[in-house]
């Protein structure tokens, strides 16, 4: 299947309205250029991935605090998983017994990723190793939750709903279409609104 001609795959081309429906619902038929897309098994097999990438990109170009704090948390995340699987190996190898030189060649690189075996009792220090762990897990399930909070929040219906009264006003456009409007183009008409209106409070301060 021709997915760049079936499926929208960036901002450019996903209008808001779809953008919002997907965080909302998780339904990724919405990624679909035709709404004649009602079987989920007609979807590509890495969709979420899709909506992954297109939530990344409208937090990397739409220039607020809470999308660069998501980007943030991301790699944060990322690189916590990262340290999560390959110490969690590093240990169970250690459990299993070395000898005292490639020991030490583990500790070394354990101490490399941010834990330090102290000389002594090596079970204790491996129960100590193991408490760690968890506390990098469960740092790891708390940005997660922050980064579901996020998505939905900037997904939400209602903020879609607001954003487009208040832009309709400002930007004097009647009736946006948001199930034509791309993300991309969206947030041009956001920049455009709040750039008129800092113009307009300017003007009323110099007329005040």
């Amino acid at each position: 299947m021709d997915f760049k001609g079936t499926f929208y795959l960036n901002c450019s081309e996903l209008p808001i309205w779809n953008f919002h429906q997907i965080g909302k619902t998780k339904d990724f038929r919405y990624l679909g250029k035709s709404d004649e897309i009602e079987d989920v098994d007609c979807l590509p097999i890495d969709a979420p991935k899709i909506w992954k990438e297109i939530f990344n990109e409208y937090c990397d170009i739409s220039d607020n605090r809470e999308s660069q704090e998501h980007l943030q948390n991301i790699a944060e995340k990322e690189e916590l998983i990262e340290k999560y699987s390959y110490c969690s190996l590093l240990l169970s190898v250690l459990y299993q017994g070395l000898d005292k030189e490639t020991e030490q060649l583990y500790f070394k690189e354990l101490s490399a990723w941010g834990f330090s075996f102290n000389q002594g009792d090596l079970l204790r220090e491996m129960d100590r190793a193991k408490v760690w762990l968890k506390s990098i897990k469960t740092r790891i399930n708390i940005l997660d939750s922050q980064l579901s909070n996020n998505e939905k929040k900037q997904t939400s219906p209602e903020r879609l709903e607001k954003q487009q009264v208040k832009l309709e006003r400002i930007t004097k456009r009647n009736e946006i279409d948001v199930k034509k409007v791309s993300v991309v183009k969206w947030l041009e008409i956001i920049k455009d609104a709040e750039h008129q209106a800092r113009l307009k409070e300017k003007q009323r301060r110099k007329a005040a």
